[in-house]
């Protein structure tokens, strides 16, 4: 079972945290295009989760990454 993300109560993609020898990067597939509205929120709470999932990821040279909820990814 993969790890779900949700938007206006409903669960709207998945999301993974990958992490590489400089940075840990939470990345986000939605289902479906989601509104721009939504995505300096989901990236907020990424950012907030991925805080937690990888409590070091900090002081790994690059820090911490977000990917956003489309097909690109912050490098």
């Amino acid at each position: 079972m993969r790890a779900a993300f949700l938007w206006d109560g409903s669960v709207r993609g998945t999301w993974q945290v990958e992490r590489g020898r400089k940075a840990a990067v939470l990345r986000m597939t939605p289902f479906e295009p989601l509104p721009e509205s939504a995505l300096s929120e989901l990236i907020r709470e990424a950012d907030a989760l991925l805080r937690f999932a990888e409590p070091d990821a900090a002081g790994l040279g690059g820090g911490r990454r977000t990917a956003p909820p489309m097909s690109s990814t912050i490098r």
